[in-house]
């Protein structure tokens, strides 16, 4: 999120924040959030209108992020079909999680080429 996002007390968002806000969340007004910025500042925020287009909210109380959790997490994940690992790695970076290994078990379906693991890796 821009630290732009914030002026005059109040948060607005659009593009894929809002899509994910707004659309996958389904964020309602009345509910809270909290939008962290750029500068390391939290903002409580109660939401006022929200849409897959455009997420406002008014900012209640601002303060210093707090710091980074002292439980650092890595997730151990066999590759899926299609594009639920991408899936995977978003919603492990919205819990926290600071690495994810891929992983080909004995189970695992999909088989993807050694030149392209290669090519991903990094």
């Amino acid at each position: 999120m821009a630290a732009t996002a914030i002026a005059a007390g109040r948060l607005r968002l659009s593009d894929a924040e809002a899509r994910h806000l707004g659309g996958s969340l389904r964020l309602r007004p009345g509910e809270q959030m909290v939008a962290v910025t750029p500068d390391g500042v939290e903002h409580l925020c109660v939401v006022t209108s929200a849409s897959a287009r455009e997420v406002a909210a008014d900012v209640i109380q601002s303060s210093p992020s707090r710091r980074e959790p002292a439980l650092r997490l890595r997730l151990c994940q066999a590759l899926l079909k299609g594009d639920q690992f991408d899936r995977i790695l978003e919603y492990a970076g919205e819990v926290g999680v600071e690495s994810v290994q891929p992983l080909l078990t004995e189970r695992t379906v999909v088989r993807p080429e050694a030149a392209k693991l290669v090519a991903r890796r990094g």
